[in-house]
């Protein structure tokens, strides 16, 4: 064993991050309340803390509003923030043509059957496929089998 290296100083090798069940999650949530809270570029916006530094990798679109904004530290000491959005959901102007309208039922014996009667495929490979497993796979599988684990074609 080598002691005379530091493996904390390599980039790959950190120094541990020591967790505790006693400071496991810490968490606090604020509302936004007269756009106390913020997002901008690389920072966020707190009631009573200010801005601070922060890595936005969402950006939120046109017409969303903040509503709330949760801090939390992991035992390790690093720190998280979550940010609550509210946004109106876009309006489906879709119309169903009823003209064109099918009723599907679930079937045992098929994937599903259709108003018309007709059912759908659910193809079984394992099933096919069964006889040739069986005639592949080995008939003992006990140690010190002369028989060899895979066919020999």
């Amino acid at each position: 064993m080598n002691l005379n290296t530091n493996n904390h100083s390599v980039s790959l090798l950190k120094f541990p991050k020591y967790k505790s069940a006693k400071y496991s999650r810490k968490s606090y949530t604020t509302n936004n309340q007269n756009k106390t809270i913020a997002l901008y570029e690389k920072e966020l916006k707190l009631p009573k803390v200010g801005k601070v530094k922060a890595v936005v990798h969402r950006k939120p679109k046109e017409g969303w509003q903040i509503k709330s904004d949760t801090i939390s530290q992991e035992s390790d000491g690093s720190f998280f923030a979550s940010v609550l959005f509210e946004f109106d959901p876009p309006v489906c102007d879709y119309v169903a043509d009823l003209e064109n309208v099918i009723g599907l039922d679930c079937a045992s014996n098929g994937l599903y059957v259709d108003h018309n009667g007709q059912i759908g495929s659910n193809h079984k490979y394992y099933r096919e496929s069964q006889e040739k497993l069986a005639r592949e796979h080995p008939t003992s599988l006990s140690r010190g089998s002369s028989q060899t684990i895979f066919p020999v074609y």
